[in-house]
Formats: structure tokens, sequence, C-alpha cells
């Protein structure tokens, strides 16, 4: 298993590292953020691809943003 940051997400999906963000933080996109709220968000590639296909990964049943409104 690999994890990549943002910026490795982005460029592995062909998005914008804010996109990729804002899908983490919504949880749209399953990562893992290792220090709330802001700190650096970290990914599988399987999760990224699910994402691309509009799917949902196998881990998205823990989802979570540690973001608060």
């Amino acid at each position: 298993m690999s994890w990549l940051n943002s910026q490795e997400a982005a460029d592995h999906t062909g998005r914008a590292v804010q996109t990729v963000a804002r899908a983490a933080a919504s949880g749209q996109l399953h990562g893992s953020q290792r220090t709330e709220p802001n700190g650096r968000w970290f990914f599988r590639r399987e999760c990224l691809d699910a994402w691309v296909m509009g799917e949902r990964c196998e881990h998205s049943t823990n989802v979570r943003s540690l973001r608060t409104a």
C-alpha cells in the first residue's frame, strides 16, 4: 500500500491540489489527515482511482472530515 500526499494525488488524478483537498475535506474523497483541522492529507492510490471513476472506495465506510463547520 502506498500513500500519496496532496501534490502527488493531484498529479495522479490530473486534478488541481485544491480540488483534491476540497474533495477530501468534504468527504467525497477518502484520505487521512495527520492533524486537525489543517494538517496534511494523505491518500491511497485505490481511493484516488475510485474517486476519479465516481465510485466509493472500500475504505470509505469510516470517512469523517476533521474540519469543523
